[in-house]
């Protein structure tokens, strides 16, 4: 029975209202879901990204690394090659400090004559100190193993630490002589290895007659002896430490090759106040490229003889710039008279 003028429900709307009733939650869920995967797969996107760039960086870091090792390496192994080549063939196979050892150091110094030259300044100016002692008493070299000083002055009383290469066994930390019976101390090339200079220095004090001198020549600090004697030279060359002694086992190789810079220059008050009756008259710097290019007594010589006078010219050409480059200098300390 149909009632007049009743209107027919819209069960097509009603359904599709009721679906997105339905429905709705359902598709936001989904959405949301949708939404949530792509931003998981987008952050692993990233991370995998961000992995493979580190690792990127980390694989070119480790390369670079290897890549800066190998030729660090590769270099060092050329200077070594380099200094083994240059080392002088025929004291390689003597023990250093032994009388063989010595005797060889003196026949290089006779037979180079850049070298011979170096020494014969060297001990020009030590001789020149000598004479300049009011009073006449006895001579004495320390370290004398590897010295030819006697051939410039024969009254000289040579010794060394080592028995057999010298007149004396002496130790400089000890000296066998009366109070005021020296006239003059020598060193060549030796103060650096005296492991306790302050007791040097006392034994000096009490041995040199008044106006006596330590007449020395010595290791320099310029900045071109501080690099070569850093790098070139097996001795150590420490001018940051404060102690002016240290330890030795072996008499030729423990020492300090800065030790008179420290001591007479970065310490003089120091030096000073411990030595009242010490002067510090002198420091001069004596020629250097004749003795670097000769090779000194452990180097080949590799500069041909007919070279040697212009070698002479250079050397007068550079004597302006010896506070910069000079190897050795000469040391003069008096005792008050």
């Amino acid at each position: 029975m149909r009632l007049r003028g009743s209107a027919r429900p819209d069960l097509t709307g009603f359904s599709r209202d009721l679906a997105l009733i339905i429905l709705t939650p359902w598709a936001t869920t989904a959405t949301t879901a949708t939404t949530a995967t792509t931003a998981t797969t987008a952050t692993t996107a990233t991370t995998a990204t961000t992995a493979t760039t580190a690792t990127t960086a980390t694989t070119a870091t480790t390369a670079t690394t290897a890549t800066t090792a190998t030729t660090a390496t590769t270099a060092t192994t050329a200077t070594t090659a380099m200094l083994e080549f240059l080392k002088e063939p025929s004291i390689k196979n003597l023990v250093v400090g032994s009388p063989g050892f010595f005797a060889r150091q003196k026949s290089l110094i006779e037979e180079r004559p850049l070298l011979k030259r170096c020494y014969d300044d060297w001990y020009e100016r030590i001789i020149a100190d000598v004479r300049s002692v009011p009073s006449t008493a006895l001579l004495l070299e320390l370290g004398s193993g590897g010295s030819c000083l006697k051939n410039a002055e024969s009254a000289f009383i040579t010794s060394d630490v080592v028995p057999g290469v010298a007149e004396r066994v002496i130790d400089g930390c000890d000296l066998p002589f009366d109070e005021n019976s020296l006239q003059a101390i020598a060193l060549t090339h030796v103060l650096h290895h005296i492991p306790d200079v302050e007791v040097f220095f006392r034994e000096a004090q009490r041995t040199l007659v008044p106006g006596g001198v330590i007449t020395m020549i010595e290791v320099a600090h310029t900045p071109f002896a501080r690099f070569f004697f850093n790098h070139l030279h097996p001795e150590p060359y420490e001018d940051s430490v404060d102690k002016w002694s240290f330890g030795q086992q072996d008499s030729m190789m423990d020492s300090n090759q800065a030790l008179s810079w420290m001591v007479f220059v970065r310490d003089r008050d120091r030096f000073e106040k411990l030595f009242p009756d010490l002067m510090i008259e002198q420091f001069a710097f004596t020629p250097w490229f004749s003795y670097l290019i000769s090779g000194g007594v452990t180097m080949r010589d590799l500069i041909p003889h007919s070279l040697i006078p212009l070698i002479y010219g250079i050397e007068w050409l550079l004597t302006p710039i010896r506070l910069f480059f000079a190897l050795h200098w000469h040391i003069r300390i008096r005792k008050r008279a």
